[in-house]
């Protein structure tokens, strides 16, 4: 019999969890589905463990080109939900490479790679409102919300700063952002994962370990669950990244007065 052609694999939370529940013997073989209670209170650790992903590396799939329109005399511009500059989900942080500022001279388009600077070199421009072309960006990630002083993961968003601060009202300039963007939690059991098909089974093995231990799971099958859960991400991790080369070149903005270039 041929191949079926497709190499699309759909796996849903309550498929996923259910096959966890079996790896810790909670679940028969052949049993279809967990109950409402094992279902609602796996997919409350399922998010943590989506949610904790976020820190172990850029996943390719969760890069985001992120257009910010600059305004007059505007330095800086919310990014995220409910009301910011720009309404998106709130970037977790900024790549070094790939940003750029677009804007158009007559029917023709120019891009200007961006330089990304850190918070210590942007707090010490002398004056951050300078007015040109926009040429470095400093984001920061704080999950402001409203400029109270108050956090919110749900509702909260960060900030970028621009600098030169645009002046030209004949020109448009639209800063891109090559950001990271959160992954998608799940809000129904019905749902897809945020993740491609090859990390299916490490959160399957992933989610088992997290819950071994308040299902009464022996110590050896615990200790065999993390395991493979470690070995499986560690794969994944050198897996999920870009394969082309890398350059480096010396930054000749922050090298002492009188060195050589």
């Amino acid at each position: 019999m041929p191949s079926s052609g497709t190499a699309q694999l759909t796996v849903t939370a309550n498929q996923l969890i259910t096959q966890a529940y079996k790896k810790i013997r909670v679940l028969p073989e052949g049993a279809t589905t967990a109950n409402a209670g094992q279902l609602a209170d796996a997919t409350e650790r399922l998010n943590l463990l989506i949610a904790n992903l976020q820190s172990e590396g850029l996943p390719l799939w969760t890069y985001q080109l992120i257009p910010v329109p600059c305004t007059q005399d505007q330095s800086a511009y919310t990014i995220g939900p409910n009301g910011s500059d720009v309404e998106t989900n709130r970037p977790l942080r900024v790549m070094e490479y790939g940003n750029f500022v677009r804007f158009y001279v007559g029917t023709q388009t120019f891009d200007t790679p961006l330089r990304l600077i850190s918070r210590a070199e942007y707090l010490s421009f002398g004056n951050k409102t300078s007015t040109g072309i926009v040429n470095s960006i400093y984001y920061d990630g704080k999950i402001d919300d409203g400029g109270s002083g108050a956090t919110s993961p749900a509702d909260g968003y960060g900030t970028l700063f621009v600098y030169v601060t645009p002046q030209d009202q004949t020109v448009q300039y639209t800063v891109y952002l090559n950001a990271q963007r959160p992954l998608y939690i799940i809000t129904d059991g019905a749902e897809e994962f945020d993740l491609p098909a090859e990390w299916f089974m490490y959160l399957m093995y992933a989610l088992a370990a997290e819950m071994a231990d308040d299902n009464e799971a022996p110590e050896s099958r615990i200790k065999r669950l993390e395991d493979k859960a470690e070995s499986l991400k560690a794969k994944l991790l050198d897996w999920s990244v870009e394969t082309a080369s890398t350059s480096f070149a010396p930054d000749y903005a922050t090298m002492p007065v009188g060195m050589s270039r």
